[in-house]
């Protein structure tokens, strides 16, 4: 589901025990993507501590609804009160000011402007349609990672940048994963006891679960079985280059029929390597050591 068909008004605010809406976000996910550039909060503002941060996260979450409505009146060139619109448009910009964050702010402050100036509109409309898919994506991205308080989330107390510093250590050392995306339970079985040892592994065997399962977790490589119904690996390489996070992670494509023009295909479109069916699995460790990195 691509994020405009998505009804933002559905999507609920998840309740606390006490019946406040109490969050805590995946902060880690968060990090890795670096979503409304986390870590440049972190820099510029030492003493930010995470329930800070997080309360900010609460006010985008509160406002985005209303704004993604806004982009898309300018984006339809159909506006209704000027003065409304620019509002919350003005409001995000405030927040995205405070949370360091220069995403969005330069278009958002173009079109609070066009809301008073009849001449700026029809590129205001453009510049809406531009930004508002961007807007969307990570306002849904964060809507769909909300979720109560575990003892395992960090202290509000503590500061920002010294979580940020702690996931990155721990990254280090982390177990890398891998996504296998093949409509073959035999073939997923295979590469699942190959790598389970030295990789976290994620099999998928409908591809049409890939773009909802990367809203919620970040694999270091992925294995794309070439021939699939439905939905190709070719067609699935525009999906994972649509995340951010994913323009350059490393994927492999699964082929029983490694011919010249399928490698040349997925080689432009930005696969790194091809394994051919059946898959043996010393060469299939090596070519996953090959690509994937620690980061």
């Amino acid at each position: 589901m691509r994020p405009e068909d998505k009804e933002f008004t559905d999507i609920p605010l998840p309740q606390a025990v006490d019946g406040t809406q109490k969050e805590c976000f995946d902060l880690p996910l968060l990090v890795k993507r670096d979503d409304l550039t986390i870590l440049s909060a972190a820099k510029a503002d030492p003493a930010l501590t995470v329930g800070g941060y997080r309360e900010m996260l609460l006010r985008f979450v509160e406002l985005a609804p209303e704004v993604s409505e806004v982009l898309e009146r300018f984006a339809e060139n159909d506006f209704e009160d000027s003065k409304k619109e620019a509002k919350s448009l003005n409001n995000m910009i405030e927040l995205l000011e405070k949370m360091h964050c220069e995403q969005f702010v330069v278009d958002f402050h173009f079109l609070s402007g066009a809301c008073q100036k009849k001449s700026d509109r029809s590129y205001a409309t453009t510049r809406a349609k531009q930004i508002k898919d961007g807007f969307n994506g990570v306002f849904l991205r964060l809507a769909k990672e909300r979720t109560l308080p575990h003892k395992e989330a960090p202290r509000s107390s503590m500061k920002l940048s010294d979580y940020i510093a702690q996931l990155e250590k721990d990254g280090a050392n982390r177990k890398m994963s891998v996504m296998a995306v093949d409509d073959s339970a035999d073939i997923l079985r295979a590469i699942f006891l190959v790598l389970r040892d030295d990789y976290k592994v994620y099999p998928v065997p409908d591809p049409k679960q890939v773009e909802e399962m990367l809203a919620h977790i970040t694999p270091d490589l992925f294995l794309l079985d070439y021939s699939m119904p439905q939905i190709s690996g070719l067609e699935l390489i525009p999906i994972i280059r649509s995340f951010k996070e994913h323009k350059d992670t490393p994927i492999v494509f699964l082929t029983a029929v490694g011919t010249i023009d399928r490698q040349s295909a997925a080689v432009m479109l930005g696969a790194c390597d091809f394994l051919e069916k059946p898959i043996q699995a010393a060469l299939l460790r090596e070519k996953i050591a090959k690509h994937i990195k620690k980061g």
